[in-house]
């Protein structure tokens, strides 16, 4: 009984670790910021997209107190086999913005960050099927050079992702008018996590094999 659980234990940490996001990539981009542009380029790398941009600053003199990109990408995690259908994968998704941040003064300014990183999932038939939502802010001190800053957060998604599209809707507001920020990049982490009823199966498993040890 032990080695049957613990197999069944193995199968679905693989099932998870297995999952595969972007068998597919399709970009395309809406940099909604206006004059001066901004460029905008895109790596995967595993479970991982990063869009890089430049010219992404965020200053008085470069008449921008906000940047607000949008973008989407395609995406199938469906991986079927003639004895195993095609299944959906729960995600969490980890966001995060990296950039560098200076004073325009030549002296030490309080500055903060705020960011509302919204991504809307949609079925390949374009019906919603989930959406992760995070706000966050940081705040410090600048100097006349640039410092790097680095802000994130993770969401769960509560449903299973599937073939479709995921719609990016980025904003980064700054709030203070003698810092210069500039955006390098904002990268998304999508990680695989058991859905409920392996997560209980396991639970199940678990508990069996304590009351097992304990009997002995």
């Amino acid at each position: 009984m032990k080695k049957v659980w613990l197999a069944f234990c193995l199968m679905a940490v693989a099932g998870v670790s297995n999952a595969t996001l972007f068998t597919t990539t399709l970009f395309t981009t809406a940099d909604d910021t206006g004059s001066p542009s901004v460029g905008e380029s895109f790596v995967v790398t595993g479970n991982s997209i990063t869009a890089s941009f430049t010219g992404a600053v965020l200053s008085a003199t470069a008449g921008r107190s906000f940047l607000d990109i949008t973008w989407w990408h395609s995406f199938d995690t469906t991986v079927g086999t003639s004895t195993s259908p095609a299944t959906g994968a729960y995600y969490t998704v980890t966001q995060i913005v990296n950039g560098r941040v200076r004073s325009t003064n030549q002296q030490s300014v309080n500055y903060t960050i705020d960011a509302a990183l919204t991504e809307g999932v949609l079925t390949v038939g374009g019906a919603a099927n989930g959406s992760s939502n995070p706000t966050f802010s940081l705040t410090g001190t600048a100097t006349s050079s640039y410092s790097s800053f680095s802000m994130s957060s993770t969401t769960p998604f509560n449903t299973p992702m599937m073939a479709g599209v995921v719609q990016k809707d980025d904003l980064i507001v700054r709030n203070d008018a003698d810092v210069e920020i500039v955006i390098d990049s904002i990268e998304q982490r999508y990680t695989a996590v058991p859905e409920p009823a392996s997560m209980a199966a396991l639970g199940l498993g678990a508990l069996a094999l304590l009351r097992r040890k304990r009997s002995k």
